[in-house]
């Protein structure tokens, strides 16, 4: 049986308070004939309060070429270093998952103000053909084309994957208000 991901988007955290987290739940193959409830399976939360992590949910195919498929998770609400700048989290792939707050993932994010990086993403495609899978993200609230015109970013896979700042990678800008 094949796994499943599936994303929850106003799920409370573990923390006292914390609504609106978000939360991805890995639903492998042997695993969902056992369990009765998505509590019982391999669990993945936001970081903080309105996070939003897996507004959007993607496979990343393999970014990093270690044999083991990789997943995307968006969280528009994050605040970074400002407010909702959102972000995407990559999640690495290993032979035994685990259950875990986002906080441990590879984190994408932007400088700006509500940029809300993490609408939308995807991945599973090597666009430069370098043998490493890449993925887009997408930012509708980046301004530089135009108000809320929106912006995809390029993050290209590779060996030995670490913080990204996303301004410093190749973008595909909107060109219009609100093109999204």
């Amino acid at each position: 049986m094949s796994d499943l991901l599936t994303q929850i988007r106003l799920h409370q955290g573990p923390a006292v308070g914390l609504a609106a987290t978000g939360a991805i739940h890995l639903l492998l193959g042997e695993a969902i004939a056992a369990a009765s409830t998505l509590a019982e399976l391999p669990s993945l939360t936001g970081e903080a309060l309105e996070d939003g992590a897996g507004f959007a949910v993607s496979k990343a195919g393999d970014f990093d070429g270690d044999g083991h498929g990789d997943v995307l998770v968006g969280a528009p609400g994050y605040d970074g270093a400002a407010e909702r700048t959102g972000c995407v989290y990559l999640v690495l792939g290993s032979g035994v998952p685990a259950s875990d707050t986002l906080a441990n993932a590879l984190r994408f994010a932007p400088p700006g103000r509500d940029d809300t990086v993490g609408m939308r993403v995807d991945g599973g495609v090597d666009l430069d053909v370098d043998g490493f899978d890449d993925t887009l993200i997408g930012a509708d609230g980046v301004d530089a084309g135009g108000p809320a015109a929106g912006v995809t970013f390029v993050v290209y896979g590779g060996p030995d994957p670490g913080p990204v700042e996303l301004e410093n990678v190749a973008t595909l800008w909107g060109t219009g208000d609100h093109e999204k």
